[in-house]
């Protein structure tokens, strides 16, 4: 049995985690959930790397590349986050949406409003291109379980673009044994 196989597939490869959040109620609420998560799981190494705007995600994204991004999305930031979540699944960045609704003061129903427009911005930011979304910094530790399936799965991605091509042809229903079409001179 590897060291790999005994982490429980996990393995120390340190996973990044940005977290991109204008106001300290998810930053703190993830911080919480990695202090409660440690002693729990040893064998999970998270690097948490803290912004406050979309344009320094992009930067952080460039010193690591591989990492999952936690993006607080709320009424007012919205059209910028749909612009960025839009770029995010073209460059296959896994983002998790991180709703943040204020409640509507004064309103009898205030719980079914608030119910209704956070699952429409949901549906609004997963169609964007958001792997999943969260709707209460409660649910902090649910990132840090998408964040360490996501180590799990990096660690088991083949990190050349030819062995993950080759890897997605084998996969196909269709394969062939000729492999898969090559329209560069790269072997």
């Amino acid at each position: 049995m590897t060291a790999h196989e005994r982490a429980g597939g996990f393995s120390r490869v340190p996973i990044d985690l940005i977290v991109c959040s204008s106001a300290p109620r998810w930053t703190a609420a993830v911080r919480t959930a990695l202090l409660a998560a440690t002693p729990k799981l040893p064998q999970l190494v998270f690097r948490l790397h803290e912004v406050e705007e979309l344009a320094q995600v992009s930067r952080v994204l460039e010193l690591t590349p591989r990492a999952l991004v936690g993006l607080e999305v709320g009424e007012e930031n919205l059209r910028g986050c749909l612009k960025w979540l839009t770029w995010a699944r073209r460059q296959l960045v896994p983002v998790v949406g991180l709703l943040s609704i204020a409640p509507s003061p004064g309103d009898v129903n205030a719980a079914e409003h608030h119910r209704q427009r956070t699952e429409t911005l949901a549906a609004l930011v997963r169609e964007a291109g958001a792997v999943w979304t969260l709707a209460s910094p409660l649910q902090a530790a649910d990132l840090l379980e998408i964040a360490a399936r996501h180590g799990q799965q990096l660690t088991a991605t083949p990190l050349s673009n030819h062995a993950l091509s080759t890897e997605i042809w084998r996969s196909l229903p269709w394969q062939s044994a000729r492999g898969p079409l090559r329209l560069t001179g790269d072997a």
